[in-house]
């Protein structure tokens, strides 16, 4: 901390939470890009912090910043007022703090490049040439490797899940599955699972005859219920 001080010339400073955004804070580490998204769509962060909007970034690779690898979101704020006027949390009302958010292989890729490279300052004479190369190799391994990697695991949690919902269909009866789910969207999510994917894992089909493919044949399927024969009560 005393060398970013130093650089920023708040060494005397007695409001360097205002100028220094990483006084405390912590990094959500998810295995897939899908977790992350799923985490940011359940809205926990914005119901539990105010955001300063202005001092968070979504770090990418872009001409701007000469395509550096680092991926992550950093949100930075303090807590909400509700959360605050929780007797556990009134100490720290007011105080900012940063929310960094990444997947495991970006965290890896990180934390290893900063130790070697961030806190190596560029420098002339011995080992100047071996430290670029170095930092080009950190590069590469991010686009030929970790990039690749990370997708493959987000198709594999993906084709896993579809799985199950394709598991279920044979658990239970394929009519009343497609019967019971709220919209012709799923419907159509669930025939479309059933005519690939299904036949790719298991090599059958709860279905005999061929499905036609769009929402139409959910809603043909959907409009059987009638003929569907119910047990008297």
């Amino acid at each position: 901390m005393k060398p970013k001080l130093q650089e920023r010339g708040l060494l005397e400073s007695e409001s360097i939470e205002t100028e220094i955004k990483g006084l405390a804070g912590a990094r959500l580490i998810f295995y897939t890009n899908t977790d992350v998204d799923r985490f940011l769509n359940s809205r926990l962060i914005p119901e539990n912090f105010q955001i300063d909007r202005e001092a968070t970034k979504i770090h990418h690779p872009t001409k701007e910043n000469e395509g550096v690898r680092y991926q992550a979101i950093h949100y930075t704020g303090w807590l909400s007022e509700e959360r605050a006027k929780l007797p556990e949390y009134a100490k720290f009302k007011g105080m900012r703090c940063e929310i960094q958010i990444q997947s495991i292989l970006n965290h890896a890729w990180s934390e290893t490049s900063h130790d070697i490279i961030y806190k190596n300052k560029p420098r002339g004479g011995f080992g100047s040439k071996a430290m670029k190369s170095i930092a080009n190799r950190f590069n590469q391994i991010m686009d030929r490797y970790l990039l690749p990697a990370g997708y493959e695991f987000q198709r594999v949690q993906h084709d896993y899940e579809r799985l199950q919902q394709g598991k279920e269909l044979f658990d239970r009866d394929a009519i009343r599955t497609l019967e019971a789910a709220k919209s012709n969207n799923e419907r159509h999510e669930l025939l479309s699972y059933n005519s690939s994917d299904t036949r790719r894992w298991s090599g059958s089909s709860p279905f005999s005859a061929p499905i036609r493919s769009g929402r139409s044949a959910a809603r043909s399927l959907a409009s059987k219920r009638s003929m569907i024969p119910t047990r008297a009560s």
